[in-house]
């Protein structure tokens, strides 16, 4: 940044809000077609049939007959969102995390799990995206149906603010580090724009931004360095930094991996 630069943070708040989109009904009409084709060709050919051979029929026709209401069923649960927002290509950088491209992962979505779906991650918006059955578009996830999803070795789930937690947490999507009895970590993902203002141009730009969070109990603590963490486990302290000094754990060289670990040694000294 240059000395007569300035710098202003914009948030999500400044885009325009996606608009609904309808259902979209094509894969039922797959299976309905197939149906009635099943149905055409097991009629035509009724008479062919013995007593042994009709029950077949009608075991096969039920089963077609469920496999029509349960996979049409998913399906209108998963493909129901709207319109992903767009961004300014020419801004550097990209609002999703880890990458702009779509990667694998898994999605429980309105009580089903969906694996080996196409997923990105929109951070600045809070948009999980996901590629409609054609593979050509591509939806928005309507986030009060999404209970959790994954990136790569990343899981995102989604934790609700209560009266007790309200000040420390919002609703919303958070990575989960670590996972014990007792202790937990969480990262909330992030996007803003910076605006570099010069005298030449104006340059734009997507930031990250990480805050992380340490579940004891039903409590949530907001954490953001090594005095704040090791303050949350006042009775081990002296042992966590016995542990973090013979395994060469260095906070500043990866804050991430740290807090892990010392969430995982306090959850299993407490066991």
């Amino acid at each position: 940044m240059t000395p007569n630069s300035q710098k202003v943070t914009i948030f999500p708040a400044h885009f325009v809000n996606p608009t609904k989109t309808g259902q979209n009904y094509r894969m039922r009409k797959i299976l309905l077609c197939i149906f009635i084709i099943f149905i055409f060709v097991s009629q035509s050919l009724t008479a062919q049939f013995s007593v042994e051979d009709s029950s077949y029929r009608a075991n096969a026709l039920n089963y077609l007959v469920k496999l029509y209401d349960t996979t049409t069923l998913e399906n209108l649960h998963l493909y129901n969102g709207f319109e992903p927002s767009s961004y300014n290509y020419q801004t550097k950088g990209h609002p999703f995390f880890l990458t702009d491209q779509m990667e694998k992962g898994s999605i429980w979505y309105d009580g089903f799990q969906y694996k080996d779906r196409l997923i990105s991650y929109n951070i600045f918006q809070n948009e999980v995206i996901t590629m409609h059955f054609n593979n050509v578009y591509r939806f928005s996830l309507i986030n009060d149906k999404l209970q959790s999803f994954s990136i790569e070795d990343h899981i995102f789930v989604r934790l609700d603010a209560d009266s007790a937690n309200g000040s420390v947490i919002s609703t919303g999507f958070y990575d989960r580090l670590y996972s014990g009895q007792s202790v937990s970590v969480f990262a909330q993902r992030t996007k803003s724009l910076e605006e570099h203002i010069t005298a030449q141009n104006l340059e734009t730009y997507f930031v990250q931004h990480n805050r992380y969070f340490i579940k004891i109990g039903e409590t949530y603590y907001s954490v953001s360095n090594k005095k704040s963490v090791l303050k949350l486990f006042g009775k081990q302290k002296k042992q966590i930094q016995d542990f973090l000094r013979k395994n060469k754990i260095k906070f500043r060289k990866d804050r991430e991996d740290a807090m892990t670990r010392i969430a995982a040694f306090a959850d299993q000294s407490k066991n």
